[in-house]
């Protein structure tokens, strides 16, 4: 028995656990060597029927390629929102002071980023649509369009089975994109 963060850990599982970790590593470089391998004068082919996720902290836009590799034509399947105001007008109080053991001294704690955690909330909400559209077996091929910092959180959350999916990801905000323009961009 192996030891783990929550005491001993059946051998079966830690390897089991090793495998999911292992396919989603070998799943994320192979989307990522594919978008390195690309110069500027190349571009993406999605391939027909493909979904292609747009998103950033608020919004989710899952779209069908029903067009061509060559010539995409994106068609909105669904949309997901979240109400995220700024952090401003999520919390208002000060941030709070601590004391030191010594008695005399005092430090501030950082201020609580609401807005930032409703990101990573939505994050995992549309990763756990993902999982249950893939379980549906509603796409096979996935291409992720997201900001820098979404695609991060995103990364982190999904499942190894979606992150297999994954042909492409990249690391641009075009949910305030029309669709035409959309495909006009990934083309």
């Amino acid at each position: 028995m192996e030891r783990g963060a929550r005491g001993p850990v059946e051998p079966e599982t830690a390897y089991t656990r090793l495998a999911a970790t292992l396919t989603w590593i070998i799943s994320w470089s192979r989307a990522l060597f594919y978008i390195g391998a690309m110069s500027e004068t190349e571009h993406l082919k999605i391939p027909t029927a493909a979904l292609v996720l747009v998103s950033d902290g608020r919004r989710a836009r899952f779209l069908r390629n029903r067009g061509t590799p060559v010539e995409p034509e994106l068609v909105l399947e669904s949309a997901l929102d979240s109400d995220n105001p700024p952090t401003r007008e999520q919390g208002t109080d000060r941030p709070g002071r601590t004391h030191a053991p010594d008695g005399q001294s005092r430090s501030a704690m950082d201020e609580t980023d609401w807005h930032q955690q409703a990101e990573e909330r939505f994050a995992a909400q549309v990763a756990n649509l993902l999982y249950h559209m893939e379980h549906a077996h509603k796409f096979d091929e996935l291409v992720v369009v997201a900001p820098p910092k979404m695609l991060g959180d995103l990364r982190a959350r999904l499942h190894p089975e979606v992150a297999e999916c994954v042909i492409a990801e990249i690391a641009k905000d075009f949910t305030g994109h029309p669709l035409p323009e959309i495909s006009r961009l990934l083309s």
